[in-house]
């Protein structure tokens, strides 16, 4: 149980991280004027890839990458 915990609490720690680097480096494909983009068409000033769409697709990453580092670990 405790072991559960601890590897969700490491994804979310990761995940925030993340987050946290993204919304600092600010890439042009997410921001426009220190601004987060819509979802949209490029033509719109938007971007069809968002963060949106994007965070809960690094989640699923980190955590399968977590679980298999924690796999072999424990």
């Amino acid at each position: 149980m405790l072991k559960g915990f601890l590897r969700i609490l490491t994804v979310i720690c990761l995940y925030i991280l993340t987050i946290a680097i993204i919304y600092l480096i600010k890439p042009s494909i997410f921001f426009d004027n220190n601004k987060l983009k819509d979802i949209g068409f490029i033509h719109d000033n938007k971007s069809i890839i968002s963060l949106y769409y994007i965070s809960p697709i690094i989640v699923i990453f980190l955590y399968i990458i977590v679980l298999a580092i924690w796999k072999k670990l424990f």
